[in-house]
């Protein structure tokens, strides 16, 4: 078949599996990313190359992503806050990554028919749709797409504009997402596996790149205290620790990839901290990477494209170590890690047993792909209803105070307030060390008219949490709507002494 009818074929299959994630809601991390991100309504281009992800909502993190919050801003500008648009934008660079994904291996493989396929399960894996079908997931979609289209260009740097375009899209692929930096290690693979390798000059814009882009990320964005955030744990203050579980999640994502059947978010709270050195996984793990690399090279004669299955197995494992958790990161296990990754298992496991395919393999692949694509839309409806997508998670993580109060938000957004006052209780009893569920009664109080009761629960959110603005602003809204002038002045007296840049007067 030729390349142009596989292509069209990626695309179409690509749309037609995702529709129904373009029937998606906003939830969760959408409000700080998108809708309640007054740098994204406003198109504050600025902002978004000088501060965090989520600086116009209020807030902290260590995400710098520029690139998704200008595209997030552009929709807005042209269609405003409408789900469908965002899903869309996602659905159409999963299948932009498919794509380059699939011309990078043509292109070094040279070998169409495995190639379409690893593109096609990296496209219809259930395991994608935490990335995809998630407005918020943007970013995986663009740093894959924009860094496998480095990669295909880096193939043809004999041609200056070809070398430029490469460097331009790793850029991109940066601007994405951290995790773009994993493409500079792939660059160098690449270099060091050429039959006609070229000069190590070739490198240099790359490397440079990567350590401006470092720096620059290191002292201007990194301010949300990690080690802070993870508390006196065994994790949070031991490397080894955080090894050793990555050692143990590896099995587990493994298993996602060959067997998608339990998908779900809040992963933290089921995964087990591994602190025994000498442990089942890790021996295990051993065990399986000396067995594996044995076979290959006993089978090495047979394997028509032994450096393409190398590759694949270093570019496995050097793509989950950004999120492995050795550096500590936000969280330890999100099915969304295994977007890269899994593309080079995929290519791995194609490439070491490529002199074995015939008519009878890719047709049983073919069934699997069927199976995959099935499981892949009943994922998918799960996230198009933020109530339904809650209560799948609490099934699998009953102790997470984020889905309860996220589930909460999801019931008072369909107007069921009981509900939602219901879940925003059992968050308490959950954890009543934090602000949000205080500050979501206070909010459901006052949609039912009961004035004093959301004043109280606003005050007790910042009693909890005196930096926490979002009480401040509705106990401000709160007075002015119910003429307490008194109040108002007070609350305005001790707002401008906690936050003195904060621009706020009686009117």
């Amino acid at each position: 078949m030729k390349k142009i009818n596989l292509l069209i074929l990626l695309f179409l299959i690509g749309f037609l599996v995702y529709i129904p994630s373009l029937f998606g809601q906003f939830f969760w991390d959408d409000f700080d990313f998108i809708t309640d991100n007054r740098y994204v309504t406003e198109m504050r281009v600025d902002q978004f190359f000088t501060k965090d992800v989520i600086a116009g909502r209020g807030k902290i993190s260590n995400y710098y992503r520029p690139l998704q919050s200008l595209i997030y801003a552009t929709i807005y500008k042209l269609f405003g806050p409408i789900p469908f648009f965002y899903h869309l934008t996602n659905n159409l660079f999963h299948i932009g990554a498919a794509i380059a994904i699939f011309l990078f291996f043509a292109a070094i493989s040279t070998n169409l028919i495995i190639s379409f396929f690893i593109a096609l399960i990296f496209l219809v894996h259930p395991v994608q749709t935490e990335a995809v079908s998630y407005a918020s997931g943007l970013s995986d979609p663009l740093f894959v797409f924009f860094g496998f289209l480095s990669l295909l260009f880096f193939l043809k740097k004999t041609k200056k504009k070809y070398y430029i375009l490469s460097i331009i899209f790793f850029i991109l692929s940066l601007l994405s997402k951290e995790l773009g930096l994993v493409f500079l290690g792939l660059i160098i693979l690449i270099w060091l596996f050429e039959k006609k390798r070229c000069k190590i000059f070739n490198l240099v814009p790359f490397v440079v790149t990567g350590l401006i882009y470092i720096t620059f990320h290191l002292n201007f964005i990194n301010k949300e205290n990690l080690k802070l955030s993870w508390g006196n744990t065994a994790y949070g203050n031991s490397v080894l620790v955080r090894f050793l579980t990555f050692i143990h999640n590896l099995f587990t994502y493994i298993g996602l990839i060959i067997f998608p059947k339990d998908l779900f978010m809040e992963r933290d709270f089921s995964i087990k901290i591994i602190t025994n050195p000498i442990n089942r996984y890790l021996i295990l793990f051993i065990l399986i990477n000396v067995l594996v690399v044995f076979l290959i090279f006993k089978i090495r004669k047979k394997i028509k494209h032994f450096n393409l299955v190398i590759f694949s197995y270093l570019a496995f494992f050097g793509s989950f170590f950004p999120v492995s958790g050795i550096m500590l990161i936000n969280g330890i296990f999100y099915e969304h890690f295994l977007y890269l990754p899994t593309v080079f298992f995929i290519s791995f496991l194609f490439f070491i047993f490529e002199s074995f395919f015939n008519k009878k393999i890719l047709i049983a692949i073919s069934f699997i792909i069927g199976v995959l694509i099935v499981r892949s839309i009943l994922r998918q409806l799960d996230w198009i209803d933020p109530v339904r997508f809650y209560n799948q998670t609490l099934e699998h993580a009953p102790q997470s105070w984020r889905i309860r109060n996220n589930l909460g938000m999801a019931y008072a957004e369909k107007g069921d307030l009981v509900s939602a006052i219901k879940q925003y209780n059992n968050t308490i009893q959950l954890n009543n060390h934090i602000p949000n569920p205080y500050y979501n009664l206070g909010n459901a109080y006052l949609s039912l008219g009961q004035i004093a009761t959301a004043e109280g629960y606003f005050k007790k959110a910042i009693d909890v949490d005196p930096n926490f603005i979002f009480s401040y602003s509705s106990l401000l809204n709160l007075y002015r709507f119910t003429n307490q002038q008194t109040k108002l002045e007070q609350l305005i007296n001790l707002i401008h002494h906690k936050f003195p840049d904060l621009q706020i007067s009686l009117d």
